[in-house]
């Protein structure tokens, strides 16, 4: 059972999140003059790349983007060289096409889509469709705050669905959306996933209110129990 954690905003909070059991991590990288997304934990090209160095060889990075533009994505790759690139816009998914043009380039990166999960069966059928040409799948809440945004919302969603979803694919899926150190465990157990994914509910609380830093504490519990399933 792999551990999964967004958003790693600084080169030590990445090595703290490894030492406490993180195997891959999560980061929002901003390239050129594009505009951060409010809420969504985005960091700088020079704290990417400050983090791409000081964790190399010692988990498996991934650079996640909620762009539309394809060619975003290709610009991560070009740019950091993450063992995956995280797919999360809205309206733009993965498909033969871009999948053929990327694996070109970049044999080597896996490419991670998202799958937007609710309460009805719309994101099985999703899922089979992106699972044609993804190397892992991501199950994850919409974000009703954050319009455009897929996760970061800490809320969770309809079980039943990612348990389906997980028996229909066949590549590696990462179940998120609200999980923490209390209820990991059981999602585990309901939906028997490749992985586990946190980000809002293992983060600090500083004067009553969430940040985007991670709480290392809660953060050892999660991988701990997660890495303890069978």
């Amino acid at each position: 059972m792999i551990t999964q954690i967004y958003a790693i905003q600084t080169a030590e909070e990445a090595i703290k999140a490894i030492e406490a059991g993180a195997d891959y991590l999560g980061m929002l990288p901003v390239i050129g003059d594009r505009v951060p997304v409010a809420g969504c934990g985005e960091i700088s090209d020079k704290a990417m790349k400050e983090i791409m160095l000081s964790t190399k060889g010692k988990c498996i990075r991934v650079a996640l983007s909620i762009s539309n533009d394809p060619e975003y994505f290709m610009a991560m790759a070009r740019e950091y060289r993450p063992e995956i690139i995280h797919l999360s816009g809205t309206e733009f998914h993965i498909n033969k096409e871009f999948r053929n043009i990327f694996k070109a380039e970049f044999p080597e990166i896996k490419l991670l889509q998202a799958v937007t999960v609710g309460y009805d069966r719309i994101a099985v059928e999703q899922a089979k469709e992106y699972a044609k040409w993804a190397d892992i799948l991501i199950l994850d809440t919409l974000n009703q705050e954050l319009e455009g945004v897929v996760g970061a919302s800490g809320k969770e969603h309809d079980r039943n669905i990612d348990k389906e979803i997980i028996d229909s694919v066949d590549i590696p899926v990462i179940v998120a959306g609200g999980l923490d150190e209390n209820n990991v465990l059981e999602i585990i157990e309901k939906t028997k996933p490749f992985g586990v994914d946190t980000m809002t509910r293992t983060n600090r609380i500083i004067d009553g209110r969430r940040t985007m830093f991670k709480d290392f504490d809660k953060l050892r519990v999660f991988c701990e129990k997660a890495h303890s399933a069978v």
